[in-house]
């Protein structure tokens, strides 16, 4: 008498058990990444992302060491250079909002011109201008992308800088289009963002953040000191995850001139010939400035 052939696992319950098991998979790298990962300021960085900015504030100074001074040449990069400036917050005249277009947008969506990097610089009336540039923190022989930016891969970083650094290395050696605004804000408000961004800079110093392509980005936390500066200056918008059109958010909302057609006032507004012909000229603040606000 023969026996009854064992019944066969349906193909269902297999692709049922793999199923399961991705989502087991899965709840483990996400508990890993958002629960168990921290963030630290102790690691082994990247050059340009070695030196955490320290602020000190006695009244109206401010000191800031590690101030980034990165010298560069046409197409080459020169020598490292770390700064230590006093600046008096009184004597800060006016804040610029730069932006770096990147083309091809988003990979795999079809919307073109939807990522930039965007920064600020500070004018004082008694001393050169700082820019301050919030950047993923990475580690030797890391390389930045945008999902690798969404798993807490990268620290946070608040870089501050020479206009030499920040905006020589994107034009000189990136050979990246860098547009230079004019915020329309008083002097008063100019001086209360910067603030801002001391303190959240100084928090950074004890309390390390991660980087976020989508809640903790370049744009989206400049925006965020906007509005601790000044609440509801920046509404939630697409520009907090897109930072491509950032521009057309505060020209419509007037942070930027907006007296003129937005692709006029673009134009208007790019500096890189601008900046290659004066880069090695000791005056090259002054020049740049007295071209955008003649």
């Amino acid at each position: 008498m023969s026996s009854k052939p064992k019944p066969q696992k349906s193909k269902f319950k297999i692709v049922r058990y793999i199923f399961i098991l991705i989502i087991i998979i899965v709840a483990i790298y996400i508990s890993y990444v958002y629960i168990f990962l921290k963030p630290s300021n102790d690691r082994d960085w990247e050059v340009g992302f070695e030196k955490l900015p320290r602020i000190t504030i006695d009244g109206t100074q401010l000191t800031i060491k590690d101030l980034r001074d990165y010298e560069y040449a046409t197409d080459q990069f020169v020598g490292v250079n770390y700064l230590e400036r006093t600046v008096d917050v009184s004597q800060l005249t006016r804040a610029w909002f730069v932006m770096e277009p990147f083309e091809g947008g988003i990979p795999l969506i079809n919307i073109d011109d939807s990522i930039a990097h965007t920064y600020f610089i500070f004018d004082f009336a008694n001393s050169d201008p700082i820019a301050v540039s919030v950047e993923a923190r990475r580690e030797k022989d890391e390389r930045f992308n945008l999902f690798t930016g969404l798993t807490n891969q990268f620290e946070l970083m608040y870089i501050w800088g020479t206009e030499r650094d920040l905006t020589g290395r994107r034009v000189l050696i990136e050979h990246n289009k860098i547009y230079m605004y004019p915020l329309t804000i008083s002097q008063q408000s100019a001086q209360n963002l910067f603030m801002q961004v001391v303190h959240t800079t100084k928090q950074l110093e004890t309390t390390p953040r991660f980087y976020n392509t989508m809640s903790s980005n370049c744009t989206n936390e400049l925006a965020k000191n906007a509005n601790l500066a000044k609440p509801n200056s920046i509404p939630y918008n697409l520009t907090w995850f897109a930072p491509g059109y950032a521009e057309e958010e505060l020209y419509d909302l007037k942070f930027i001139p907006n007296d003129e057609p937005l692709s006029q006032i673009s134009q208007k507004y790019l500096i890189n010939d601008l900046y290659q012909r004066n880069y090695n000229q000791p005056d090259l603040s002054q020049k740049i400035r007295s071209e955008l606000l003649k």
